[in-house]
């Protein structure tokens, strides 16, 4: 199970995405004839996350925020995403305050479970 690396805000995050020119987005998390696999992201800590990140590591930005509109994960919730199977970067945290930041592999039909904390 891949653990998070601490790194500065999120909202610093963000503004350096929203800095960069052309294509932003991160890319989609599934493309047509590709097999996918999942992304579990756990909240391992004991502060909310509002804010999760995902793009394939072969994309230049982490793009947008990958959670629906209200949706925030308290200490021991999770989400899961249906993603292309391959290497994957994953930013998670609570917007202004901190965020985490990992690299890791999803295999067609398998789960990758990343705590963040």
């Amino acid at each position: 199970m891949p653990m998070f690396l601490r790194t500065a805000g999120a909202a610093a995050l963000i503004a350096s995405v929203a800095a960069c020119s052309g294509d932003i987005s991160g890319g989609d998390l599934v493309s047509a004839g590709r097999p996918t696999g999942w992304i579990e992201v756990v909240n391992a800590g004991v502060t909310p996350i509002d804010t999760i990140l995902l793009s394939e590591c072969s994309t230049f930005t982490y793009g947008f925020d990958r959670l629906p509109d209200g949706v925030v994960l308290y200490p021991g919730d999770s989400y899961t995403f249906s993603v292309n199977s391959g290497c994957w970067d994953v930013a998670a945290g609570l917007t202004g305050v901190d965020d985490g930041r990992l690299r890791t592999e999803v295999r067609a039909g398998g789960t990758t479970v990343v705590n963040a904390a």
